[in-house]
């Protein structure tokens, strides 16, 4: 009997959601290899991140904007297939970590350091999207998890019913810095990007606030 998919949860995100529908025949194909997830995430971390580098270095932003691509969709294989293998362990998801704050951090650095713009708005991109992640993990989700009945605003929920979280996350980030680092407006990528991840750490927040707001009435 052929093995089901095993999705991470039922709602993803955009482009999150786009890269599993496309590498998910083959993390079934993998379920039954001898490569573990820890094997791509180490060639994604010394691999496909070295290469990312030397590519935003020599500003050739063609290249760089399909190999970002090629670090998220590993970056999605290796969680899927360890999901799927059941292969999940402490030090498979410390390499993962590391592999992304480098990636997200060192990268996107290095890019920005090279396009010739302000570095004060560079770091300013890399700090929000990890200052992101740390209120998201530590505070927004435990939140919506202990709240069975939490309720999303109109728009969010039309989205989540069709099985897409509506929001800024790592993936679309990429998808982004791709499609700017294929135009003349790349030098704009990281404002974009501080922009979006502020706006949707406020209205996630705005979210939570509501939720209150409707309990103590």
């Amino acid at each position: 009997m052929e093995k089901e998919f095993k999705w991470k949860r039922d709602q993803n995100y955009f482009w999150e959601r786009t890269l599993v529908y496309m590498v998910k025949g083959l993390v079934m194909k993998l379920v039954n290899t001898p490569i573990t997830p820890n094997m791509i995430t180490l060639f994604n971390l010394l691999i496909n991140v070295p290469i990312c580098c030397v590519l935003a270095w020599n500003r050739q932003y063609i290249l760089l904007a399909v190999f970002i691509q090629i670090y998220c969709t590993f970056d999605i294989l290796d969680g899927n297939l360890a999901r799927n293998k059941q292969l999940s362990t402490k030090i498979g998801k410390i390499l993962d970590n590391i592999s992304d704050y480098i990636f997200y951090g060192v990268v996107f650095l290095i890019m920005g350091w090279r396009m010739n713009i302000s570095f004060v708005i560079v770091i300013a991109s890399v700090l929000t999207q990890y200052i992101y992640g740390f209120i998201a993990t530590f505070y927004i989700a435990p939140y919506i998890r202990k709240h069975s009945d939490f309720k999303r605003t109109k728009i969010k929920q039309y989205f989540y019913d069709k099985g897409i979280l509506f929001g800024m996350d790592a993936t679309l980030q990429t998808i982004i810095a791709s499609i700017f680092l294929l135009t003349s407006f790349r030098k704009y990528l990281f404002v974009f990007d501080i922009t979006l991840w502020i706006l949707d750490l406020i209205y996630r927040i705005y979210e939570i606030n509501i939720q209150k707001y409707l309990k103590d009435k």
